[in-house]
């Protein structure tokens, strides 16, 4: 790489500290809620058909019947992996 005249690069032990994180806007359990379901499915494409075919009251059922059977597994491999790690890193 080239030289940079007049540039000044700054280390990482220079840099401002940290204030702990106040002033900033805390994420609540609404938003939290749709960006997981957003993030994991990719919105809700295909829903139709589900519904069109079953109706909409057994639809609802069953995606409901579905997480739950999805979720209970994941958390419990979850808190077994949590549990290889026990101090706090990141």
């Amino acid at each position: 790489m080239g030289d940079r005249v007049g540039v000044k690069y700054n280390s990482v032990s220079e840099g401002k500290e940290c204030k702990g994180g106040h002033g900033i806007p805390k994420l609540s359990m609404s938003p939290l809620v749709f960006l997981i379901f957003y993030e994991v499915s990719g919105a809700p494409f295909g829903i139709e058909d589900s519904v069109r075919a079953a109706g909409p009251l057994l639809a609802i059922l069953s995606f409901h019947l579905f997480a739950l059977i999805w979720s209970i597994p994941e958390a419990l491999i979850t808190a077994e992996m949590g549990t290889m790690f026990p101090e706090n890193g990141g």
